[in-house]
């Protein structure tokens, strides 16, 4: 091959390269009204006020691109533009569900959230049966303060991925929504939103009993150091009393080694001993 095709290979290998590297890069793209409620990463779906009460997905069609989150869970990035109550977070493992029946809980829901923004983390997908290239369906469901009786719902397509392939989105998530109740007359806004994590259902996931498993061995290891510590020390105070039961009197010892001797006799066997170190 001549030299002269190297640079049309070497560009097209670049292109190639480039957009091989684009498909895991995930963008933000701003919406100027995703509802009184709606996703801002993952990207949502078309959005259709008149046709937002619709289940499952405002009859919005399918994302033409998904965006990739981490199997094990990333980020969920919402914008309230106005006091929103029973929200839910929910997900459909189908790339394209017809009806609410598709659709689960993750196990997220908030009472009610006042206008701003909202980020917290998604849960471990595995815990729900996912796999990596899955292709799933997220949605919210929500309602506004003034229609609390009715429904609205939006959706964004996703495709899991392995954290390792995963590039974190080029923003930083914000919370300056606040949580909100009925009894609240004036609601403190700009803070941090505290959101409601509960478990799908009643079974423990497997990193969780990992945890507890290795919390209820650490926690009996440490009560059984503690009563050896305890019994060591009671048992060098008990040798420690017994010695000092002699410390009023001659050491016992020394009377046996060196029977009715007076201390003349010591004396004595003490020079005698010394007059002997020397030569012969």
């Amino acid at each position: 091959m001549s030299n002269s095709n190297s640079p049309g290979l070497t560009a097209l290998t670049a292109v190639l390269s480039s957009s091989n590297a684009a498909a895991h890069v995930i963008r933000r793209d701003t919406y100027a009204s995703p509802g009184a409620l709606g996703f801002i990463f993952p990207a949502p779906r078309s959005y259709n006020a008149t046709s937002s009460g619709t289940r499952p997905c405002g009859v919005a069609e399918v994302s033409a691109t998904r965006d990739y989150i981490p199997l094990n869970g990333g980020n969920l990035y919402l914008l309230s533009q106005t006091k929103v109550e029973n929200i839910q977070v929910n997900f459909a493992n189908s790339k394209d569900p017809k009806d609410q029946s598709d659709f689960e809980n993750l196990g997220m829901a908030m009472t009610g959230l006042t206008a701003g923004d909202t980020c917290f983390p998604l849960p471990d997908f595995t815990d729900h049966g996912l796999t990596l290239g899955d292709k799933i369906t997220l949605q919210i469901a929500y309602a506004t303060e003034d229609n609390s009786g009715s429904k609205l719902y939006q959706c964004a397509d996703i495709e899991l991925i392995s954290a390792h392939d995963y590039e974190a989105p080029a923003y930083t998530c914000t919370n300056t929504s606040t949580i909100w109740s009925d009894s609240d007359a004036s609601p403190t806004s700009s803070v941090v939103t505290t959101v409601t994590v509960a478990a799908s259902s009643g079974k423990v996931g497997p990193l969780a009993a990992g945890w507890i498993g290795a919390v209820v061995a650490l926690a009996v290891a440490a009560l059984a150091l503690g009563l050896a510590y305890y019994w060591g020390l009671l048992m060098f105070k008990s040798r420690r009393s017994g010695k000092l039961r002699y410390s009023g009197g001659p050491d016992p010892l020394q009377l046996h080694s060196q029977p009715n001797l007076s201390a003349d006799d010591i004396s004595l066997h003490r020079r005698t001993t010394v007059d002997h170190k020397g030569p012969l």
